[in-house]
């Protein structure tokens, strides 16, 4: 299991395995920034509180060291904007509406996830796995990091990975998902985005297709989050959904917000 759940971006990138694994080029395929106007796009940075500087500057550091960006000079630019996650740790995101206004969009699919959940009917046993900062596993086309370029008061960046926010990373992702489990997908797997859902109707065959799965992610050189992933369960919560052999289910945890909503209690003329 550790090769497939190991850090992905901490590996040596002068290790010529690691490049290969990195490049945007055959399995990989990096998404497409065509612009529609030849006019760079520029958008006035943000301020950032100073409460979040020093996180934000760890931040920017640990992206820097892993790789995921550089320092730029791009004519474009686009503004962060800082979210904290539920532990609390700053997520960079960036504002590209103006560049996404200027690209020409991959009309590939995404799957609705309720279609997916019809190949499900019989199945026993799930695994639900999910990928490692998915987008950053996918490096950009070296034309188009400029177009990805961020400023802030800390510094101007650009990307070398697949940001979030760019338009077209979702049906980059989803092909590259679909691309990798190629015909084990709605018979072994679902996939969206960067969860599979592996199922299967006994405990024997389940191992054998979740084999399968991690062999295929390891040849594509991709990395699994382990503290997210649920193997071999009889009962899985994956895509805002409770997936059982007894069918499928809204997670409670995603409604409690309106399942605990005070009845009224007082009435208004």
């Amino acid at each position: 299991m550790q090769n497939w759940c190991s850090e992905g971006f901490s590996r040596d990138r002068n290790d010529p395995r690691e490049r290969g694994r990195a490049s945007p080029q055959g399995q990989r395929g990096a998404p497409s920034v065509n612009i529609l106007s030849h006019s760079h796009s520029g958008s006035k940075s943000r301020r950032i509180s100073p409460a979040d500087f020093e996180d934000t500057r760890r931040h920017l550091q640990d992206l820097l060291t892993k790789g995921i960006i550089r320092e730029s000079s791009s004519p474009y630019a686009s503004p962060i904007v800082l979210v904290r996650k539920k532990n609390n740790d700053i997520r960079l995101t960036v504002d590209y509406r103006l560049l996404n206004s200027r690209t020409v969009r991959d009309q590939y699919n995404i799957p609705k996830i309720e279609d997916t959940f019809h190949s499900l009917s019989g199945a026993a046993w799930f695994s639900c796995l999910d990928l490692k900062s998915g987008y950053y596993q996918i490096e950009m086309d070296e034309a188009d990091k400029a177009k990805t370029a961020f400023w802030c008061p800390l510094g101007f960046y650009e990307f070398n990975r697949m940001p979030q926010g760019i338009c077209n990373a979702p049906a980059t992702f989803q092909r590259l998902m679909e691309k990798c489990m190629g015909d084990m997908a709605f018979t072994d797997v679902l996939v969206y985005l960067d969860d599979l859902l592996v199922f299967s109707r006994t405990l024997e065959e389940h191992v054998q297709k979740l084999d399968k799965v991690l062999t295929r992610l390891e040849e594509f050189g991709l990395r699994l989050n382990p503290d997210k992933c649920q193997f071999v369960h009889p009962s899985v919560k994956c895509l805002g959904h409770v997936i059982s052999a007894g069918g499928v289910q809204t997670d409670p945890d995603k409604i409690s917000a309106v399942t605990t909503w005070p009845r009224p209690r007082m009435y208004e003329n």
